[in-house]
């Protein structure tokens, strides 16, 4: 799974449920951005995790989804990717019919991905 973290202009994350929060990896167009890569077996139980963020007009500290509820503008965009490999079912017959047609050398891999984004 890959996360992204993208805070508006003079909004500031302070804090997550991660560890410290690392400076962002990108400023671009006077915002800041994370990217967190997150990986796991079938057996790891659901991931949770919290993001705090303060305004530098205010210094107010802020939830983000209590803060979604009260103020009309947006604080910040959320984008997560994920991937899932291996999952037993998901190929069609369409496409084992294209992984058994390939040569011996090639080694096919298949996954199921989807994107999602939202904005608080």
């Amino acid at each position: 799974m890959t996360l992204y973290i993208s805070p508006k202009p003079n909004v500031y994350m302070v804090g997550w449920s991660l560890g410290e929060v690392p400076p962002p990896t990108v400023v671009l167009n006077g915002r800041q951005h994370y990217f967190v890569l997150y990986g796991r077996g079938y057996s790891a139980p659901p991931w949770q995790m919290y993001l705090e963020f303060t305004d530098s007009v205010s210094d107010n500290l802020c939830y983000v989804f209590q803060t979604a509820m009260k103020n009309p503008e947006a604080l910040v965009e959320i984008a997560m990717s994920t991937h899932h490999f291996d999952d037993l079912g998901v190929n069609t017959d369409e496409l084992e019919r294209l992984y058994n047609s390939m040569p011996e050398w090639v080694h096919t891999k298949g996954w199921a991905s989807n994107y999602n984004q939202w904005t608080y």
